[in-house]
This record gives C-alpha cells, sequence and structure tokens, in this order.
C-alpha cells in the first residue's frame, strides 16, 4: 500500500476525468441525491473502492466514514430543531449539544479529533466544526447573520466543544 501520512499529503489536489454520457448520468443522480456536491459524491464512491482494492490504509476510509456520520448526525439534530423553515439563531451549537447526548457521538468526535472534547487548539476540530456548521447551513437554507455592515457575526462561546459558530437565519 502506499499511501503517506496524513502531515505529508497534500491537502488537495484537483482532478480532471472526462466520463461517458451515461456515467456523468449517473453521477449528476447521485450528486443530486446526496445533496449537490460533486467532489463529496466522488469521494464517497473513491473511499470504498480503494480500500477493497489495498490502496487505501482501512484507518483513514474509517476516518472518512467517521467524519461524516459525526457531521450528518449534527445535521439531522438541526433539521430536528427546525420547523417550518424557523430555527433559533444558536441551531448550530443547539444541535450539537443534541448530538453530545448520544454516547457514541461525544466517543467518535473524541476518537475522531484524538483528544478530549473541550481541549482547544486541537488541529482536527478545525475541518470537522466547519463542516458541521457549513453543512447545517446547507441543510436548512439558511443564511449567516450579518451585522449592520454587513459582516458576518460569530458568537464566542466558553465551555464548549466549539470556541465560536456563526448565528444563522432564515434566508429572506
Amino acid at each position: 500500500m502506499n499511501t503517506l501520512p496524513r502531515n505529508e499529503a497534500p491537502s488537495s489536489a484537483i482532478v480532471s476525468v472526462s466520463l461517458p454520457g451515461w456515467l456523468h448520468h449517473a453521477v449528476q443522480q447521485a450528486v443530486a441525491a446526496d445533496g449537490g456536491e460533486i467532489s463529496l459524491t466522488i469521494h464517497r464512491a473513491l473511499v470504498p473502492y480503494l480500500r477493497e482494492r489495498g490502496f487505501l490504509a482501512q484507518a483513514e476510509a474509517e476516518r472518512f466514514e467517521l467524519f461524516w456520520r459525526l457531521v450528518n448526525h449534527v445535521v439531522l439534530k438541526a433539521k430536528e430543531i427546525a420547523h417550518d423553515g424557523e430555527f433559533p439563531e444558536t441551531i448550530t451549537l443547539d444541535a450539537i449539544h443534541m448530538a453530545m447526548k448520544d454516547e457514541w457521538w461525544v466517543k467518535g468526535y473524541q476518537t475522531y479529533i484524538g483528544a478530549d472534547i473541550y481541549r482547544t487548539g486541537i488541529a482536527e476540530k478545525g475541518p470537522i466544526n466547519r463542516e458541521i456548521g457549513f453543512r447545517v447551513k446547507e441543510a436548512l437554507g439558511a443564511q449567516v447573520k450579518k451585522d449592520p455592515n454587513g459582516k458576518a457575526v460569530t458568537a464566542k462561546v466558553l465551555g464548549e466543544i466549539i470556541q465560536s459558530y456563526t448565528p444563522l437565519v432564515a434566508a429572506a
């Protein structure tokens, strides 16, 4: 198996691929079912394929799958909170609190970041926390709250697994 340690692997690479029409159509259908993001759909298809063929370490595949289980669970909780397009500005933090009631989620988050969930300064927290915020916003069709100057508002929090979040408002 030819894999690089995580800190040596490139963070991302752009790949251009030509697809036959029938395959492109199938990919477009999968993208629509997955929420409209082609790169994520392709990642989800490639990970099991590469793992099964021995080109991707089992641990890396499991880490990818854990990441999305954790993110998707918070999104599900946010959808449970939102009703008829209405939700509190704190919905991202509220959904995290709901997810934390599930022991598997807390253990999974701790496993993913490799440290106590309340510890600050953990590099692994940044990508997953940003993804949670982005996916909650997208799932609800929400917009970020802006100050009078049109700048995105950030709410700081203490004693939480996140240090800040962007309040969300219903799309106008």
